[in-house]
């Protein structure tokens, strides 16, 4: 957990607490009580120090910075250094609860990504109530389903779908993937840890941290836009993920090609075209050739995109077999890789 978001989630438990004493509809005993209370002052002493260290470090003072004036000299403020506030005002000396723009949404209750969309988007959204969910996606895209009962549910789909897929104009940033159980790594079932990352080192020690903590069956490092994955574990094995081969050309070619392909490579004969990463369709599944470094490597898959992602990266090709690797990783991937389609000898681009 970064400094922001320990100051974030220690003023949000003050708040709740806070709002709990002050308005609760109910009788408390009275060392309940108290013993909230004392939890407000640990919250109040972590924020105050977060808070102290934010602002004397160079590269984290910028994220106590807000886009809202001070309601009397209208200059910017930033986020109070008082946890009972919400806003400070260095040029007035003066703390807040609201600033002109606020609109009773507080700076807490906001996430601090503020990067640009990088293109246009048009947003496609299809609520199914009988079965309990949404499919969002864009006219290029497949789309991804969430459950969905309510609003609230369907606020968090969206926001998890624009984090997940949309383009921004902003530097690197990672999250962790974590699989709580054998059963759930073997179904692909896993779900994103809250925390983002800027640092990619970081993002694996906290990913190690995580498995060795909390014993998870895997956890996985995914840098976003686009989406692919850099490191996992299952906390004997570690693997460091290359993308080195990324949007190269990989080339579909038909079952009789791969053949001819495969043959001249063990018969040390010359290639009638110079392709190094090819794959066909063989009865319903894929079959694919890595020659990217001269060694010829052939695999078989269940799904094209499993094909194309093994070909695009140099992940071994049992953990995309048995559903290591995250779906949603493996479609992004396949959506952004080109596809050159070899037809009687010649190459066009899909």
């Amino acid at each position: 957990m970064d400094n922001y978001e320990k100051l974030r989630e220690s003023k949000i438990v003050y708040e709740y607490i806070n709002d709990l004493l002050e308005n609760g509809n109910f009788e408390m005993r009275e060392e309940y009580s108290e013993a909230l209370k004392t939890t407000m002052g640990v919250m109040a002493d972590i924020y105050t120090n977060t808070h102290i260290l934010m602002k004397d470090n160079k590269e984290e003072r910028g994220l106590l910075n807000t886009e809202l004036n001070c309601p009397c000299c209208f200059r910017d403020v930033i986020i109070s250094d008082l946890i009972t506030y919400g806003y400070l005002c260095e040029g007035c000396d003066e703390n807040y609860y609201l600033c002109e723009g606020d609109l009773n949404y507080e700076w807490y209750f906001r996430d601090k990504n503020k990067d640009k969309l990088k293109e246009d988007v048009l947003l496609e959204l299809s609520y199914s109530k009988d079965e309990g969910n949404v499919v969002i996606g864009t006219e290029s895209s497949s789309g991804a389903k969430y459950k969905c009962n309510n609003v609230s549910d369907l606020a968090n789909a969206v926001e998890c779908y624009a984090k997940s897929y949309l383009t921004y104009d902003n530097n690197e940033t990672y999250y962790i993937e974590v699989w709580l159980t054998e059963n759930d790594r073997e179904q692909g079932n896993g779900f994103r840890y809250s925390d983002v990352y800027t640092d990619k080192e970081k993002a694996i020690e906290a990913a190690k941290e995580l498995i060795d903590t909390n014993g998870y069956s895997f956890v996985e490092v995914v840098k976003e836009n686009p989406m692919v994955s850099v490191f996992c574990t299952d906390g004997e094995t570690e693997e460091l993920i290359s993308y080195d081969k990324y949007y190269n050309k990989i080339y579909k070619v038909s079952h009789e090609e791969l053949n001819e392909y495969i043959e001249n490579w063990t018969n040390k004969e010359e290639q009638k075209f110079d392709y190094d990463l090819l794959y066909c369709e063989d009865n319903g599944s894929y079959i694919a050739v890595d020659n990217y470094e001269g060694e010829c490597y052939v695999e078989e898959f269940e799904t094209e995109a499993q094909a194309v992602f093994w070909l695009n990266t140099n992940i071994p090709a049992e953990q995309i077999q048995f559903n290591v690797i995250s779906k949603d990783i493996i479609e992004k991937v396949y959506d952004k890789v080109k596809v050159g389609v070899k037809e009687g000898g010649s190459t066009n681009e899909m």
